[in-house]
């Protein structure tokens, strides 16, 4: 359910893109997303709008899954859910690679449950994400890789790969 709400969510900041101007590129992306910090697994979706042929900013949320974790003789299970917004500047090295630096902020939702005594730990917390990433240039679809760090009080590390679909949409045709 949660899920779904997050891609309605999703779906309505496209939506907003599109009605900013009538003729806009957008794409559409879904990864597979790793936290190497906390060793968590995760899938990324996100909408990117394209300001210009350089330029693009989009909305992305990440889902963690829950993996367990082991403190002061106690077992716990960890998840997270992640909204970030960032910005893309757009490189072109040859005809068929494009790298970019990345830049944005994040808000990250922790879940942490005690298996022994079912106490739940919820904490939040904003951290400001730098990066870089690379993409090939094909037509529409267009497999992609970021590194990224997410900073706050610690900085956490993370490596994204996934396919983007990438469109044009004129709504005045």
């Amino acid at each position: 359910m949660k899920l779904l709400k997050h891609t309605v969510a999703l779906l309505l900041f496209t939506n907003y893109c599109l009605a900013i101007q009538a003729q806009r590129k957008i794409s559409i992306d879904v990864a597979a997303i790793r936290n190497h910090t906390t060793n968590q697994h995760g899938i990324n979706f996100s909408a990117f709008y394209f300001l210009n042929n350089k330029l693009s900013t989009g909305f992305e949320i990440n889902r963690f899954f829950p993996v367990q974790r082991f403190k002061q003789n106690s077992s716990y299970r960890i998840s997270a859910w992640d909204y970030d917004w960032n910005i893309h500047f757009h490189n072109n090295i040859g005809k068929y690679w494009t790298i970019y630096p990345l830049t944005g902020i994040s808000y990250t939702f922790e879940k942490e449950q005690n298996q022994q005594n079912a106490e739940l730990i919820h904490s939040g917390r904003f951290y400001f994400n730098a990066g870089a990433g690379i993409l090939l240039n094909t037509k529409k679809v267009r497999p992609h890789m970021e590194y990224f760090l997410a900073t706050n009080r610690k900085t956490e590390h993370y490596l994204l790969v996934g396919i983007s679909y990438e469109f044009e949409w004129n709504i005045y045709r």
